[in-house]
């Protein structure tokens, strides 16, 4: 932020057409932003029903409401900690995936004990919201790197905010009459998360063959070509040969 502010000190760039063109054009926002909204349904879903979950494993009243601070504290730490490896390891995808991992494994978990077993089973919601937080910011981090003109990022980060659609399913999944275990709309989250999982997967594939076809294109280019392809605007952004997608 602070080097496109000092970038546009002057105040003369601003968000042009080709922005929104070659932002609603992007093959990496519709690339991930399913991927986005899949894995959005645990956090959004549980942001508004966890209460309810937590009461059909057998706690009420302000003590339901008092049991769901610990997996969010839970959720915080974890978060802050794989934001800052990703960060510093400069990689998206296997940090994303072993959050959703987390996120299946604690479903799961949910899914197949017992209700009767109230502290296991609620060990695995701590265990779900442990990872459930990790993969939206990390994908919005994920994009604003691939994109390297301020006006076309601006604008698709503010189309990634669609990946908001999964808190709708989540509100529909977590319905009170599922309750008490609450285990069809566990196993339908769950599916869901798995697909996300894939494309997220996929997704990552994806770039690397992009990546390898533009180095590709590079490799038969003079050092005069390489210089006039970074600076003119034939090709814009990140669709650049030389620009290198992260992974």
């Amino acid at each position: 932020m602070v080097l496109d502010s000092a970038a546009n000190r002057d105040s003369t760039y601003k968000l042009t057409k080709r922005d929104l063109v070659e932002g609603v054009l992007d093959w990496k926002l519709w690339g991930v932003l399913w991927c986005n909204i899949l894995a959005s349904i645990a956090p959004q879903g549980f942001t508004i029903f966890f209460p309810l979950v937590v009461k059909g494993l057998g706690y009420s009243g302000a003590t339901a409401n008092l049991m769901t601070v610990p997996p969010y504290l839970v959720g915080t730490i974890v978060l802050l900690c794989v934001a800052k490896s990703s960060d510093h390891f400069h990689e998206r995808t296997i940090h994303i995936l072993s959050g959703i991992s987390v996120v299946v494994i604690g479903l799961i978990l949910d899914i197949v004990l017992p209700l009767s077993n109230v502290h296991a089973r609620y060990g695995g919601l701590v265990v779900l919201l442990a990872g459930t937080f990790v993969a939206a910011p990390i994908t919005v981090a994920w994009l604003a790197g691939n994109t390297p003109e301020p006006g076309k990022r601006t604008f698709i980060l503010g189309l990634n905010g669609w990946g908001n659609l999964g808190g709708i399913i989540g509100s529909e999944l977590y319905n009170p009459r599922y309750g008490p275990d609450y285990r069809f709309p566990l196993k339908v989250t769950a599916g869901l998360i798995g697909v996300a999982w894939l494309g997220y997967a996929a997704y990552h594939f994806e770039l690397r063959l992009v990546n390898r076809w533009k180095a590709g294109k590079v490799a038969r280019m003079t050092l005069e070509e390489i210089e006039d392809e970074r600076v003119n605007d034939v090709r814009y952004a990140d669709r650049k040969y030389t620009f290198v997608y992260s992974l």
